[in-house]
């Protein structure tokens, strides 16, 4: 009896953490092809962080979506319906940025360069985000394919983040940069930069489930993620696993 009274007694001092040690993670997956970090250590931070709001995952970063399994999916540019529907998944969050919904490909240079077409932007070197990115690279490549300018392997750099290719123009390391417009339109009139082209606004992403999730188990990730913003401590480091342009997750 006296055993039975005090394995009660320990269960209920213990339980939250009796049942996050039972849990079976959840796999959550981050897109990095809009941009962010594969810190191992932030990796790990956010991981811990999740884990104390009683959500356990195993957490990876992958370059580009391909229909890969997962309970969690961050996406920073919005899934078609039709890939939602063949994956069985849903959007359970929205991406909020400072203004708009939508990210914009944009593609730079210096002010003092007097460049004002694409044209003539043959052969010097770019910067951009990440070979996989939509709004970072690929619709400045088509933009710039169009006016007749092919990029050169040895003059195009990738960032991984959208602040790393800005610095690296502003450093006069690179002619010109490929990254979000939003982002970059409050750096340039005060840095003397000039945006040449602009290409068809994407609707933002967010955080995507599976439609098998268990609410229970699903709802304290939730509610864990929608508490981080760049405005305070823990999401000023955890977020920056995600692109420097977008604020939190709601």
């Amino acid at each position: 009896m006296k055993c039975a009274i005090i394995a009660s007694l320990i269960f209920l001092c213990f339980p939250l953490s009796l049942s996050v040690r039972s849990q079976t993670p959840l796999k959550v997956l981050v897109d990095l092809s809009e941009g962010g970090s594969s810190s191992p250590r932030l990796y790990k931070k956010f991981a811990n962080y999740l884990k104390a709001q009683n959500c356990v995952v195993n957490i990876e970063h992958i370059s580009h979506y391909n229909q890969q399994s997962f309970d969690l999916l961050f996406s920073s540019i919005k899934l078609p319906e039709h890939t939602l529907k063949l994956i069985n998944s849903y959007q359970v969050m929205q991406i909020k940025r400072e203004k708009g919904h939508f990210s914009q490909a944009a593609i730079i240079v210096r002010q003092k360069t007097h460049i004002n077409d694409l044209q003539s932007l043959s052969g010097v070197h770019f910067a951009f985000v990440h070979p996989s990115s939509i709004t970072g690279f690929a619709d400045q490549k088509t933009m710039l394919q169009h006016a007749g300018v092919e990029l050169q392997h040895n003059q195009t750099v990738f960032t991984d983040n959208h602040i790393g290719a800005l610095s690296l123009l502003l450093h006069k390391d690179v002619f010109a940069i490929g990254v979000d417009y939003l982002f970059a339109e409050q750096w340039v009139k005060s840095n003397g930069l000039k945006i040449l082209a602009t290409g068809e606004p994407q609707a933002v992403g967010g955080l995507y489930a599976k439609r098998s999730s268990r609410p229970a188990q699903l709802n304290p990730c939730l509610v864990a993620i929608k508490a981080l913003t760049r405005n305070r401590k823990p999401g000023r480091s955890i977020l920056k696993l995600f692109p420097d342009w977008i604020v939190n997750y709601q």
